[in-house]
């Protein structure tokens, strides 16, 4: 283990380069191999359960938990979104410096986990205080009309489609077949495009919805519809999700607006 440690750095010194030492990560699933790795005499900051690359926590073949990091950016997007409220000027100047800022730093590495009900309820309510939103209000009509910034698990699968068709469009080769046992990162997309309304066919990575078009990250799909196309279209069947929601709900406002019907076309 100690030269397989010291040989990148000795390659990177060939060129010029000089190793993050700090930044170095070993990680192993055993808490007993941890210790005993730390025995060796490795760092133990070092020594850690899971890998982090570019803010993105990998632990695969799990159902992967909030990490430190994790629970971290949620609240720093909530200071930032204090600190958006209290800047001075008109307040849709305000609105629209927190709905850049406060998403992005809250779903920012929800690649391998999709966030739970308890986060996703917690940020939509945050976002109903910046917006000073009618406490009354529907909250399925409300992420339908104004709060699609706002809904953590769609900036999840955002991400996920985003980094798959990327992916498939780059490599030009299909992604493999669903794992016989639903765990990891796949199992991730899998739930969360179900919370976006979506059924899966029996081919894998190819999805159906009720109100909406199919979505497919087959390889002949993807040459056909650049990212941005589905993206569009997982907002789109995401809006319906949340109205169809709204509509079959007990609210007064719903039953008045039971009759009416919206198609995607």
């Amino acid at each position: 283990l100690s030269l397989h440690d010291a040989l990148p750095i000795s390659w990177s010194a060939r060129v010029g380069l000089q190793e993050n030492i700090p930044k170095e990560q070993i990680f192993h699933r055993n808490k007993a191999m941890r210790r005993e790795l730390t025995s060796l005499g490795l760092p133990a900051t070092s020594v850690n359960k899971e890998t982090t690359i570019l803010g993105f926590t990998m632990m695969p073949a799990q159902r992967r938990k909030a990490t430190k990091k994790d629970v971290g950016r949620v609240q720093e997007a909530t200071r930032r979104a204090k600190r958006c409220a209290a800047i001075p000027g008109p307040h849709h100047r305000r609105i629209r410096i927190a709905r850049m800022t406060v998403p992005t730093k809250a779903a920012w590495g929800m690649l391998c986990r999709q966030p739970t009900k308890k986060e996703q309820n917690a940020f939509f309510l945050l976002a109903k205080q910046v917006h000073r939103w009618p406490k009354q209000a529907s909250t399925d009509l409300l992420r339908v009309v104004l709060g699609h910034f706002w809904d953590l698990a769609l900036q999840s699968a955002s991400t996920a489609i985003r980094i798959l068709s990327r992916w498939v469009g780059r490599t030009r080769t299909d992604l493999p077949p669903w794992p016989t046992k639903r765990s990891g990162w796949t199992n991730s997309v899998r739930e969360v495009m179900k919370q976006m309304g979506y059924v899966e066919t029996t081919e894998a990575w190819v999805w159906n919805h009720p109100h909406t078009r199919p979505l497919s990250l087959k390889l002949a799909a993807v040459r056909q519809q650049p990212n941005s196309v589905l993206q569009h279209e997982l907002r789109q069947a995401w809006r319906y999700h949340h109205y169809h929601l709204w509509r079959s709900g007990t609210r007064r406002d719903a039953t008045v607006c039971r009759d009416v019907h919206v198609t995607a076309d």
